[in-house]
């Protein structure tokens, strides 16, 4: 079997997970001019913009790099859902002095338009999650030269990807910030910490490269992992400190004091399970005893509330996604983060 940086095109086995809202193409493009695989997440973005992302992370590097896509399945308006939910919206923004809209319009769009766009500029590398592509994608998406690494929370879901001969599976421990990357089941009660995760796949009969993420913070990690049979390690809270990072100011702040801060898994900002840290606007919401309608519905209903609070620095009604080891990040550019992650690993 080649060795998965050799197919990847890349130096290093260590890259940056994809993190919608934090991730830019400078970051991309640093980690790739460093010999590691930056991701672009694209995933709910709109087609021009995602158009216009790509550009300018090309702009910045001529080295490989790969894209994210959210596979989510089209789910049905539950009307008096979405009505119930709006309601107590607009509650907690009034009395938050937060400006609330009721939102009419809830356009779920498809995956296809992004695939087809990174066709279009020669990314060879597609990551997905939320789901799967079909049978006949795939073999679309092969015959393109596309190399094809899906997400898997459970032993399950590798087992799945496996048989639906995606290239290769990212392990996602529970540790790792963000959405979780189900699919098979809306719970996270057989999601494992990354370690025992991986020690279920890895020895199953999944014969597949296998990627791992969540709570990683150092590079001897990633070296531990790929000397039991891994084959890459990706990171994500690390980068999010960094001078190229998009998070808010008050996040990186925090992060970079280097005590832990406390995380959760919520569904209050999007309709699908996510780490973040805990605040206000998470425990208003959970707490409420309302039902959340599912991903993609929520995630639009809270949308102009989350870019209003980032436009403000109202961090408690932003959504602050991070891993459980997320106050190892460090300010500083990435360049210098990823060589350190890079020394760490082959020193250790």
């Amino acid at each position: 079997m080649r060795n998965l940086k050799d197919i990847l095109g890349i130096e290093h086995s260590i890259g940056q997970a994809p993190m919608l809202g934090v991730t830019t193409p400078a970051m991309v493009a640093a980690i790739a001019n460093e010999g590691g695989l930056g991701t672009l997440p694209l995933g709910g973005l709109p087609v021009e913009m995602c158009d216009k992302l790509i550009k300018q992370t090309k702009e910045l590097t001529n080295k490989p790099f790969a894209v994210n896509v959210f596979l989510n399945p089209l789910v049905t308006q539950d009307d008096s859902q979405i009505d119930l939910m709006q309601h107590l919206l607009s509650k907690v923004c009034l009395s938050n002095n937060i400006p609330y809209t009721q939102i009419t319009e809830f356009k779920q769009d498809t995956y296809m338009p992004l695939v087809e766009l990174a066709i279009a500029h020669g990314i060879k590398v597609i990551c997905f999650t939320f789901g799967c592509f079909t049978p006949p994608e795939i073999e679309r998406l092969h015959q393109e030269g596309i190399y094809l690494i899906g997400t898997a929370t459970t032993l399950e879901e590798a087992q799945y990807l496996s048989d639906h001969t995606i290239d290769a599976i990212t392990l996602q421990g529970i540790e790792a910030g963000g959405h979780r990357g189900s699919f098979l089941h809306d719970t996270t009660e057989q999601n494992l910490p990354l370690d025992q995760l991986f020690n279920q796949v890895i020895n199953s009969s999944i014969d597949k490269p296998l990627i791992v993420t969540g709570g990683l913070y150092k590079g001897s990690q990633a070296r531990k992992y790929i000397d039991k049979g891994a084959a890459f390690a990706t990171f994500g809270s690390l980068f999010i400190a960094s001078d190229e990072s998009n998070a808010m100011d008050y996040q990186k702040n925090l992060l970079s004091k280097g005590t832990p801060v406390k995380t959760k898994l919520t569904k209050s900002f999007s309709g699908k399970w996510a780490r973040g840290i805990d605040n206000n606007f998470m425990e208003l919401i959970d707490q409420s005893n309302i039902s959340i309608p599912p991903y993609p519905i929520q995630n639009i209903l809270t949308q102009n509330i989350r870019f209003f609070a980032k436009q403000k620095n109202i961090p408690n009604f932003n959504s602050l996604w991070c891993g459980i080891n997320s106050h190892f990040a460090a300010k500083h550019n990435i360049k210098h983060i990823f060589n350190k992650l890079t020394k760490e690993f082959y020193e250790y």
